[in-house]
């Protein structure tokens, strides 16, 4: 293979390679903007003695209600054991009762635990965001930083255990068919 040849063929590679870079620092700084905000939001709030800006409440359905919320501070979460440094570990513990995948996002993933609050008894969800495990050499040892929770106060939904029905879609067995 010529020179010339060589070059002309890596050079579709190295575009490919700058644009995910440059898609990588944009990501980056994309993050980083959001936490200066929600930052100078809470240190003007604090100068003022106002509230921060909240976020307009979700537009409900027709005949839906509105879920049970309830504020927690980071303390109270990590006091519970929210999020578990491992989801196999809330078998141990009696306030975790489930941890269960949401969604993968690209460096992340989101999860939610479920947990009994020790003051009022009542079960809560959070999601946070976790290091992906899936030994992907691109991700790397990325770890979220404070688990996706923006400021010091996480919202829980209120949720309780119901025995939901599924349908399963399996493979048809020959005697199925006689």
């Amino acid at each position: 293979m010529t020179a010339a040849r060589w070059i002309g063929a890596s050079i579709p590679l190295l575009l490919l390679t700058a644009a995910a870079a440059l898609a990588a620092m944009l990501h980056a700084e994309q993050r980083q903007t959001r936490r200066r905000q929600a930052r100078t939001a809470e240190q003007h709030a604090r100068l003022v003695g106002a509230q921060p800006p909240l976020s307009p409440p979700p537009r409900l359905h027709q005949g839906e209600r509105p879920m049970p919320t309830r504020q927690f501070t980071r303390n109270e979460l990590s006091n519970i054991g929210v999020p578990p440094e491992d989801p196999e570990y809330i078998e141990y513990d009696d306030d975790l009762l489930a941890d269960e995948p949401v969604s993968t996002l690209k460096y992340t993933a989101l999860r939610r635990c479920v947990f009994r609050a020790p003051d009022d008894g009542r079960t809560y969800a959070v999601e946070y965001e976790a290091q992906l495990d899936v030994g992907d050499y691109e991700v790397g040892e990325y770890s979220p930083d404070d688990h996706g929770w923006h400021g010091d106060i996480v919202e829980g939904v209120e949720v309780e255990g119901r025995e939901v029905l599924v349908t399963r879609w399996l493979p048809v067995e020959e005697t199925d068919r006689a």
